[in-house]
């Protein structure tokens, strides 16, 4: 099932809302989440674009979802990702 949901900047994170305007999730700088439920999952790299913080996800597989930040950073880390942007968008809750 896919939602729509708005996210937008707010300190470094990245928080996402529902229409009604109630937080859904904040996705913060270093942190490694799945999507829906699917397997592996994303690390949250903090980058700065265009001279704002923002965030990229990075594709991670399988084992290494369960992996140390610092291991993720050391092996990751050149990935450049997928910026997050603000806006109104599609995400996978199941």
């Amino acid at each position: 099932m896919r939602t729509q949901l708005t996210g937008s900047y707010s300190n470094g994170s990245f928080e996402l809302r529902r229409e009604d305007g109630s937080l859904y999730e904040t996705v913060v700088p270093d942190q490694i989440f799945r999507i829906g439920n699917s397997i592996g999952g994303f690390w949250a790299k903090p980058i700065t674009y265009a001279g704002q913080r923002m965030l990229a996800l990075v594709r991670i597989g399988g084992s290494k979802f369960s992996w140390p930040i610092e291991r993720i950073r050391r092996s990751f880390g050149k990935e450049r990702g997928t910026i997050l942007q603000p806006g109104l968008g599609l995400w996978a809750l199941s």
